[in-house]
């Protein structure tokens, strides 16, 4: 009995000092498990935090579904969800499933395409074109403003989820174009700077098609201040490869080097149009008109162009592009 006690001391000071000891190991590994963490998730190695408002929208036995390392089904059952409620046209509930599972699953490029569809075309197009307003009485004009609003809040949302996907996504170029390609969209309030900035983030990627790079240049082309590296830009597609030969770059080329002064002997040349003056004349015109519809002009050179083939043509006065005024 004697010896008990010193020996009965001895261990209980070895197990404090145990506990003491993965105390500050612990302390010491927190932080950097922790950094190392949220360096896993900031670079997609690992999934995001669930937040716990999810509770709410998800119910009880989801949420649960989700804690347990089910994002991939809960977010599918969210997506038949939400296809169910496009077919109703509640664009509410659309955008709140989308939003669940983008949170979800915000590697799925595909999700945020949807997302960015259902907001900005399908939702935006029917407030705009379909809708008839809460009741039969409204006025016609406030009925007019509020369809507006509603369109524009709904292209904001899909501009926004495009966003969050190129976010989420950095190394899928079809989103960063498919946001590019919103912004440019005349019919949606362009913003031809952004629309370049995507396209441009588009373009980056190690193999895109050969597309994408023109949509670049074509904004490019837009934005006066960048109008010399559109026209490098498009001259070096145009004497890359044929297939580049497209109306819409063959159209911006040449009014570009209209407007930096570029000799006739080095401008694209006319049967690069086509094989006669009437098939030169239409592709011409057509982009003329494309940069009317994008609120520009063309260029003076480009102008005078179009004019002598009008008249050579015999167009009439009130019919040529050449004086839009009339």
């Amino acid at each position: 009995m004697s010896g008990g006690g010193p020996t009965g001391g001895v261990g209980i000071w070895r197990v404090l000092a145990i506990f003491v000891v993965l105390a500050v190991f612990g302390l010491v590994r927190w932080p950097l498990e922790s950094a190392a963490t949220q360096s896993f998730k900031e670079r997609h190695l690992l999934p995001p935090d669930v937040g716990l408002e999810l509770r709410e929208r998800l119910g009880q036995n989801s949420f649960a579904a989700v804690l347990g390392g089910a994002r991939s089904l809960v977010a599918s059952i969210q997506n038949l969800l939400a296809f169910a409620a496009w077919e109703e046209r509640d664009w509410g509930r659309v955008e709140s499933h989308y939003r669940v599972i983008t949170e979800l699953q915000p590697r799925v490029p595909s999700y945020w395409e949807m997302f960015a569809w259902h907001m900005a075309y399908n939702a935006a197009g029917y407030y705009r074109y379909d809708w008839r307003g809460p009741g039969d009485e409204a006025d016609g004009a406030a009925l007019e403003a509020l369809r507006k609003d509603l369109w524009r809040r709904y292209l904001d949302r899909g501009r926004e989820a495009f966003e969050g996907g190129v976010r989420n996504n950095p190394e899928d170029w079809r989103l960063a174009m498919l946001a590019g390609q919103l912004w440019s969209d005349v019919g949606k309030e362009p913003d031809h700077r952004r629309a370049a900035e995507y396209f441009q983030r588009a373009a980056a990627a190690d193999v895109v098609p050969g597309y994408v790079h023109r949509f670049l240049a074509y904004e490019l082309a837009l934005l006066p201040d960048r109008q010399d590296e559109a026209l490098d830009m498009l001259t070096r597609l145009f004497e890359e490869d044929t297939r580049n030969h497209t109306p819409s770059l063959l159209g911006n080329l040449l009014n570009l080097q209209f407007q930096a002064g570029v000799p006739e002997v080095r401008r694209v040349p006319m049967d690069a149009f086509g094989p006669d003056l009437e098939t030169r004349y239409h592709e011409l015109r057509l982009f003329a008109l494309s940069r009317f519809v994008r609120g520009t002009r063309p260029s003076d050179g480009l102008n005078k162009l179009l004019a002598q083939m009008e008249e050579a043509l015999g167009v009439p006065e009130g019919e040529r592009v050449s004086k839009p005024e009339e």
